[in-house]
């Protein structure tokens, strides 16, 4: 029982490690705060960015600059990612069944 533990123990320090070494922790350069300035987008962004604002008049660039904004320079961050979930599911929840909010239009022309 007790060997499984230590594994475990032991796994858990190794993670740390590799956190603490990527991380530069207790060096002169270790990051306080993370990059929040996104990057200007590529021309093949760009240009499919035009394509879609004529299919969708604009509606995607909403929502790729919130994605955008959660990844920046490759990295996640993850407390903006699962807040910019929540955000959409509870944006989306009232489109999610379209039968029932036109049931209760068309109840409201009768």
């Amino acid at each position: 029982m007790v060997a499984p533990i230590l594994w475990h123990i032991a796994r858990v320090m190794v993670e740390v490690e590799k956190v603490r070494v990527r991380y530069k922790y207790g060096t002169t350069e270790a990051r306080i705060y993370r990059d929040v300035a996104v990057p200007e987008p590529a021309l093949a962004v760009r240009v499919l960015d035009a394509v879609l604002m004529l299919i969708l008049f604009g509606a995607h660039l909403m929502y790729r600059k919130r994605l955008q904004s959660t990844r920046v320079k490759g990295v996640i961050y993850v407390p903006d990612f699962q807040s910019l979930m929540q955000s959409l599911v509870v944006e989306w929840a009232g489109e999610l069944f379209p039968s029932t909010s036109t049931r209760t239009i068309s109840e409201l022309i009768h």
